[in-house]
């Protein structure tokens, strides 16, 4: 974390450009050997993985964003960029206005590719701190046709109105367990799972953490077997309008619940959880109910990959290939610009 927070010692106007420009070096302070260099492998990385994944660095962006501009973001930004965080608190009008610029993830994705040395540094930092450095939250976006059968193997109601998203949450460990039970393999007996109606702006701590802002923490959370009663709890938020996920979004959180002495099951028919310790509850899915549709480019595929695994498209030497492929790209347009500015020089000098 150390390392690249260093990188990143300028101002959020400060572009890859001016970081290389003569008497520039007070914008951008490399320590040790970190140079603009590594920024341009980091813009590389960016764009593999948007490329590889993007639905997923949709879901994470659109997370971080709903947690920063919350009027809770001391409780729910949790955690948060160091770069954003100041001697008296949160530097939350920078952090918000970086995030206001981002735009949808594909013309992130050919900014990088074809604009990236007029690219914000703070801008590169806070798009690799939210989609790479975060080894938290995990996901994978499935196919919704799926959630039938999973809803089976865990015991839980189907709901009745369909989500327009379907993810899984957790480690790789559990991502895998997550891909078993979805197709049918898993053994679940003996493990408990309910749903839980979840505000967009929780989500990000929830999901990273592990945990829940809870401002009494005498107070109970109630999870249930039946998904529109957990529905009801999860407010309309307006999020991120660039998101592929859509706008006025609602979530729910299939939870599993690893603490069965702090859980309570009541009522008949309808089961219900009465939780007293959010430190029990392990997310493992992610429904998103959108009021508006996002609109599926034509030809777009759905990933089905992990995050953290953009192997997953192909073995190593492949992933070796297209890394250095890339960086290959960004490193041939940055030196044919220092040639051009050297060829304007050489000119300037000869009318002179």
């Amino acid at each position: 974390m150390d390392d690249l927070h260093r990188v990143m010692q300028c101002s959020s106007e400060t572009t890859l450009r001016e970081c290389n420009e003569e008497g520039a070096s007070n914008k951008f302070n490399p320590v040790d050997d970190e140079t603009p260099t590594m920024v341009l492998h980091r813009i590389a990385d960016l764009r593999l993985l948007l490329n590889a994944q993007m639905w997923s660095c949709d879901a994470k962006l659109l997370i971080f964003s709903a947690a920063a501009f919350s009027d809770n973001y001391r409780s729910l930004l949790v955690p948060i960029p160091p770069l954003f965080m100041g001697e008296t608190g949160y530097d939350i009008d920078r952090l918000r206005h970086l995030v206001s610029r981002w735009p949808s993830c594909r013309l992130m994705l050919h900014h990088l590719r074809t604009g990236y040395l007029e690219t914000n540094v703070s801008d590169i930092y806070l798009l690799y701190w939210v989609l790479v450095w975060q080894a938290h939250p995990f996901l994978c976006r499935l196919p919704v046709a799926r959630l039938r059968r999973l809803c089976e193997t865990l015991r839980l109601q189907h709901p009745v109105k369909k989500p327009s998203s379907f993810l899984s949450v957790g480690q790789e460990r559990a991502h895998e367990d997550a891909q078993r039970s979805v197709n049918g393999n898993g053994n679940d007996n003996g493990r408990q799972f309910a749903y839980m109606g979840c505000n967009l702006c929780a989500l990000y701590r929830f999901l990273a953490m592990g945990k829940l802002m809870q401002e009494d923490v005498s107070a109970t959370l109630m999870l249930y077997a039946n998904p529109e009663l957990a529905l009801a709890h999860s407010v309309v938020v307006q999020n991120w309008q660039h998101s592929r996920y859509g706008c006025a979004l609602r979530c729910l959180v299939i939870c599993e619940l690893l603490m069965p002495s702090n859980v309570m099951q009541v009522g008949g028919d309808q089961m219900e959880f009465i939780v007293s310790n959010t430190d029990g509850l392990c997310p493992r899915y992610l429904l998103i109910y959108s009021g508006v549709p996002a609109p599926l480019p034509a030809g777009a595929a759905m990933p089905t990959e992990s995050l953290q695994s953009v192997a997953s498209g192909g073995g190593p030497r492949k992933r070796k290939y297209q890394r250095e492929r890339n960086l290959f790209g960004i490193l041939f347009d940055y030196l044919g610009s220092l040639a051009a500015r050297a060829k304007r020089r050489l000119l300037s000098r000869q009318v002179c």
